[in-house]
């Protein structure tokens, strides 16, 4: 799975991560639901600029998803990856424009431990 371009050693394939991001932001829930629950089982494979590419899709995912549940997976999958790489705080903006009376108490520790702080 692992290849090697321009110098760069990459964790998992480019059509790997396409078919990743198809399913992060496909029309049905579920699906989405489980592209965000594949990227968590990914986390720790993806090179920079993957995770980059996943947690920006993550992100801007999250914070227009309607299905609680969903959105759950989306922030536990961002969670997830920043445990393994650097996740800029310029990836997580979208976050920041979550209304808090939207998220369970869940939803609002993982945005604690992202680092972000809803106003109210």
């Amino acid at each position: 799975m692992a290849q090697e371009v321009s110098g760069v050693a990459m964790t998992v394939s480019f059509e790997s991560v396409l078919e990743l991001v198809r399913r992060i932001v496909s029309e049905s829930p579920g699906e989405r639901e489980a592209g965000a629950e594949n990227a968590s089982d990914w986390s720790r494979l993806f090179s920079q600029e993957e995770a980059d590419s996943v947690v920006r899709m993550l992100a801007v995912s999250a914070s227009v998803e309607r299905h609680g549940r969903v959105r759950e997976a989306q922030l536990h999958a961002i969670l997830e990856i920043s445990d393994s790489v650097a996740v800029g705080n310029d990836l997580l903006y979208p976050l920041r424009l979550l209304k808090s009376e939207m998220l369970d108490a869940e939803q609002l520790d993982y945005l604690s431990q992202l680092g972000i702080q809803l106003e109210d």
